[in-house]
């Protein structure tokens, strides 16, 4: 047989590690290890750290977002000028006046054009990538202690946009070319200051007026609460900030503000997360923060949209009887109308970032002089109604990023004439307290009526209020 050849055997090459190789990142992580025992361990950490040229690149970008998330918006105050003067209804002016001392009062003004008692200032702009949105192109509010003033429109009207310029929270990319925000205040030592909020820092603004003078209540509640913390320390988070109570102190009065608001069993709630509430009882935790820091101002952000309708009766009611025992002054936005008959002392109809028409409640519902409010009037539910289908007003509000020309309601108006094409519609006077922004009541204009099934329907409402009188 034939015998099989053997080969030599084979020596084994010294193995060298190349370059990238595991076996030479292995033995540099203990060199690595070996060095920081030597060292120290952090004075090792700190080495390897910055012999790592994408690990300080890292650090870098880490420490520029954190500047540009905290740092950056504590000096960068308000970059605006003034939000406007405008319209004071000359009667309400004058029975501000009466009052002494003066009482606290916010002003709100951002312009329309001159006429009569209405001096003309510019806008309010939002950039964004699509171009300048006109969110705000006129507008006058006028808040005296103790009243409730409502904002009513469609979404989208200008209405929180309105209110968040007050307490400092318009998104970076809002910008106000002129006009102010005028508060007016007694210091404590028996004299009125008047202040600009939009000429206060970011800092200032949140540290002396948000909560302790200025509190706003929120649409969602679950989305304005932290998941993470307690309804308790939440509460009393104002209180230690703006009171600088002691803990024991502050965590009493939260027991009292929870029970203020109609929340049984204060104690077991205090330290439950917003997860365990029903919304109604959310709703309620966040008027009691509103009102922890004890404010003169409570600005509601349609506080009753995400809660059923027996919920919104009670909620409106507490408010109601908060505002009468602590003396508030309030400021409701919302797109119902059936919340601001409700609680209104005056209202303000917006369309299209434009106060259209301003009057007492009764003077808005009984009396209403503008197409706009005519229709939002129209749109609301009526078991009487003959009509089997439920009103609503045709088209869509305009595009903001481009300005209106004329009155920004005539492409919606069936009563809209040709001027309203042309030329934007001043306020014109009604009464003392009401005006209206339609050429329908310029005196050459053609004699009109409202529709005739929203007179029937006001007169019934009318009849059916005088018997609760």
């Amino acid at each position: 047989m034939k015998q099989l050849e053997t080969c030599p055997p084979v020596q084994a090459a010294e193995y060298v590690p190349v370059a990238g190789d595991f076996a030479q990142l292995e033995q540099a992580d203990i060199a690595t290890d070996t060095n920081y025992a030597s060292q120290g361990y952090w004075k090792g950490v700190a080495t390897h750290f910055v012999r790592n040229k994408r690990a300080i690149i890292g650090l870098i970008l880490v420490l520029l977002m954190i500047f540009l998330a905290f740092v950056a918006p504590l000096f960068s105050g308000y970059a605006y000028d003034e939000i406007v003067t405008a319209l004071n209804a000359k009667g309400r002016k004058k029975a501000a006046v009466g009052i002494s001392p003066r009482v606290p009062a916010i002003h709100e003004m951002v312009t329309g054009e001159p006429y009569d008692d209405i001096y003309a200032d510019k806008t309010f702009l939002f950039g964004t990538d699509a171009g300048v949105v006109h969110a705000i192109r006129g507008i006058n509010l006028d808040l005296q202690k103790g009243e409730t003033v409502a904002i009513v429109g469609e979404s989208g009207s200008g209405k929180s946009v309105t209110m968040k310029a007050a307490v400092g929270l318009l998104d970076s990319n809002a910008t106000i070319n002129s006009g102010e925000i005028l508060y007016t205040y007694d210091d404590g030592h028996g004299q009125d200051k008047t202040v600009d909020l939009l000429k206060l820092s970011k800092k200032q603004l949140r540290t002396e007026y948000n909560g302790q003078r200025l509190a706003m209540v929120f649409q969602d509640p679950m989305t304005s609460l932290d998941p993470t913390m307690t309804i308790g320390k939440q509460i009393m988070e104002g209180m230690l900030l703006h009171k600088h109570m002691p803990k024991d102190e502050a965590r009493t009065k939260a027991l009292q503000l929870l029970e203020l608001v109609g929340i049984t069993d204060a104690e077991k709630r205090f330290r439950n997360y917003p997860h365990q509430l029903s919304g109604g009882m959310r709703q309620r935790v966040v008027i009691a923060i509103a009102l922890s820091a004890e404010p003169d101002i409570l600005i509601c952000d349609e506080p009753t949209t995400a809660l059923d309708v027996t919920i919104q009766s009670k909620i409106l009611d507490l408010i109601k009887q908060i505002q009468q025992k602590m003396h508030l002054s309030v400021i409701y936005i919302t797109h119902d109308l059936g919340v601001v008959a409700k609680v209104a002392d005056y209202v303000n109809v917006m369309y299209a970032g434009k106060i259209v028409e301003v009057g007492n409640v009764e003077e808005i519902f009984y009396e209403p002089c503008h197409p706009y409010t005519w229709g939002l009037l129209s749109a609301m539910p009526d078991l009487e109604t003959a009509d089997d289908r439920l009103y609503s007003i045709p088209g869509s509000p305009p595009n903001l990023l481009h300005e209106p020309v004329g009155d920004a309601f005539a492409a919606r108006n069936r009563f809209a004439m040709v001027i309203d094409k042309k030329a934007e519609p001043p306020l014109f006077k009604v009464s003392e307290t009401h005006y209206a922004a339609t050429w329908l009541l310029h005196p050459d204009a053609p004699a009109f009526e409202m529709p005739k099934e929203l007179k029937e329907r006001l007169e019934r409402a009318k009849k059916e209020a005088a018997k609760y009188l």
